[in-house]
């Protein structure tokens, strides 16, 4: 019986210890003092930057035995090292760590062919010096902090966490090297923005992009200190249940904007963790404000370029807000003609809200808008008769706009003995014969090319910011590689396509060209193809397609992501006639050819995320 009893202690013992909560532990280096020049005459305030790191980490229940500080002297690159491995590497699975640095911070030629710029980042110890343009010593690389974090992460199990913060000069990817060489091309530090069965998950906060300066200021009523630090903390004072990495940062990326120094705060890893807790689920795709201009009128960092016209309609939430089916938003908002640019843009609120919630505020998109689906057109036409006649067609048609400006978007009029169609720089859309006995059939072919230039300039035009779909799209003339605009010969050179899955679920890729002339067609897949075998598993790349172009003037190739396989064949035999089905983007397609009769281009309703799409540009010459 006495040994039962001792045995059953033993396991309740041992129990106990396996339920103790995760320890929180950080190590904070701040070095205000250095030994050798050229810093050891730039003295940095930081104690101040450590004291207040402190007190914000125990506020988040860290005991203060558990916080070791490493400061000056005592930050050698000898000392760092020793600290890592006496305090940080000696985490368990399951526990929380913090590594912070408040320092000074260089970019050094690389050392290893690592990186794409041929620099590494480096934090200074307080015995950290340049000697001159060639020699480097006790600096702490990117490459060799990468290596310690990587250990903690494993240290800590897939149920610790592990957060870095370094706030000094060149800053930004301070902890993952250079890209490894690999297909995937995927960062050092096993990629850290994703989930690992045996590592940590990762979360960093750099006061600056790698080229830029972090530098001290007074960011208070006496109190001088460098951004990241100041607004990291405050931020942390305001943390609620349910806060996200993703949220800290965008509010300490809010506290720094206040402020006149020209630096961008950067963010790596599992930005939707809890803060110091687990993992929740991504938002879908939202905007930020950019300035309240009143209490119903807001600017928001989105415009044309983001896929946002005049009139799309949107919700605003606040921060943090992941299913919005749970709440009513604080207003609705209207997107403005005034206003309205290639980044930007100003919403008209229904009601007032408070400057502070308008601020931090998620807008989603709740219906998008496809305003400017019209055209100018002049009519340079002698003949009074046939004037009238086209004048009384043309001005029947729906988002056709007669004008006297030879700044309209189309001009028509006679070429000897033909009609002619061509845009305002010039370039010829459509010519036809004209005959007394055809003028009905001109007319009706006339219209059949206006609805093709509507069409063109609606898909020419169509992007979809922020969806959860992303590829890389590039095109290869020769040897050289496009992702933006190419340039080749006329039946001459070859194009070579390429689509690579950059996103974390398996797509489908449809290409569209819309040629010179503004006739839309499909590309890939080709007609004889199933639309299923056009399938990307993530970080898949696509087999090269090549192609030939056998007319001059500016091909736009639009690549279009989505989730499920999709046959835009149909709607382009029957010119939009066709039942499209029931996927979204054959509808939204389908939508885009005009007959006239219209009132305006696409209205399909949808929030924006149901597809992704890419654009090249290629120059066709002769």
């Amino acid at each position: 019986m006495k040994h039962l009893l001792f045995y059953t202690l033993l396991l309740a013992l041992a129990l106990s210890a396996r339920e103790a909560p995760a320890r929180k532990i950080a190590l904070l280096v701040g070095i205000g003092e250095y030994q050798q020049a050229p810093f050891s005459n730039q003295s940095l305030q930081a104690e101040k930057a450590i004291k207040l790191m402190q007190l914000t980490l125990m506020k988040q229940g860290f005991a203060e035995a558990n916080i070791l500080v490493l400061s000056n002297a005592g930050a050698t690159s000898h000392g760092i090292q020793q600290a890592l491995q006496e305090h940080l590497f000696r985490a368990e699975d399951g526990d929380v760590v913090v590594f912070y640095y408040y320092g000074h911070g260089v970019q050094i030629a690389d050392d290893n062919d690592d990186e794409a710029d041929k620099l590494d980042e480096a934090i200074v110890p307080f015995n950290g010096y340049k000697a001159n343009n060639k020699e480097h010593r006790n600096l702490i690389r990117d490459d060799q902090l990468g290596v310690w974090i990587q250990h903690i992460r494993k240290k800590c199990g897939p149920q610790g966490q592990v957060l870095v913060l370094i706030d000094a000069c060149h800053s930004g990817g301070g902890v993952r090297g250079g890209r490894t060489k690999t297909k995937s091309d995927r960062y050092k530090l096993s990629n850290t923005t994703t989930a690992s069965d045996d590592l940590a998950p990762f979360i960093a906060f750099y006061s600056s992009m790698p080229h830029q300066a972090s530098l001290e200021m007074q960011v208070e009523e006496n109190t001088k200190l460098s951004l990241l630090t100041w607004a990291f903390c405050k931020a942390m004072h305001q943390l609620v249940k349910g806060s996200t990495y993703r949220g800290v940062f965008e509010k300490t990326a809010q506290y720094m904007a206040t402020k006149p120094l020209k630096q961008t705060p950067q963010l790596e890893g599992m930005q939707d963790m809890l803060v110091f807790g687990g993992l929740v689920s991504t938002p879908p795709p939202y905007f930020k404000p950019l300035l309240m201009l009143d209490d119903r009128e807001m600017m928001v960092t989105g415009g044309r370029m983001h896929g946002l016209q005049a009139g799309t309609r949107m919700a605003v939430y606040p921060p943090e807000t992941r299913d919005t089916s749970l709440k009513a938003p604080l207003a609705m908002g209207t997107v403005q003609e005034i206003g309205l640019g290639l980044l930007e843009c100003t919403v008209i609120l229904d009601k007032p809200i408070a400057e502070a919630d308008g601020a931090a505020a998620w807008l989603f998109v709740k219906e998008r808008s496809f305003a400017g689906y019209n055209l100018e057109l002049c009519l340079q036409i002698d003949d009074s008769d046939l004037k009238k006649q086209l004048t009384n067609r043309l001005a029947s048609l729906a988002s056709v706009q007669l004008t006297d400006s030879p700044e309209a978007n189309l001009i028509l009029k006679e070429d000897r003995k033909n009609l002619l169609l061509q845009s305002m720089d010039g370039f010829k859309l459509w010519e036809e014969v004209l005959t007394n006995h055809r003028v009905d059939n001109i007319l009706q072919s006339l219209q059949f090319a206006l609805g093709n230039y509507l069409q063109a300039q609606f898909l020419k035009g169509l992007e979809f910011e922020g969806s959860p779909y992303r590829a890389d799209f590039t095109v290869q003339v020769g040897k050289e590689n496009a992702t933006g605009v190419g340039r080749l010969r006329m039946n001459k050179d070859t194009a070579t396509l390429r689509v690579v899955n950059q996103g974390t679920s398996p797509i489908y890729y449809t290409i569209i060209d819309i040629d010179a002339r503004n006739i839309v067609s499909i590309l890939l897949p080709r007609q004889m193809d199933l639309p299923a075998d056009y399938r990307l598993e993530p970080g898949e790349e696509s087999p090269p397609h090549k192609v030939r172009f056998n007319s001059e003037g500016r091909e736009v190739l639009k690549l279009v992501i989505t989730d499920r396989p999709i046959n835009l064949y149909p709607v382009v035999a029957s010119r939009g006639r066709a039942d499209a089905g029931s996927g979204f983007f054959e509808n939204l397609f389908a939508s885009s050819y005009w007959n006239g009769e219209k009132s305006r281009g696409p209205s399909g309703h949808y929030i924006g995320n149901e597809a992704g799409v890419e654009t090249i540009v290629l120059e066709v010459v002769k």
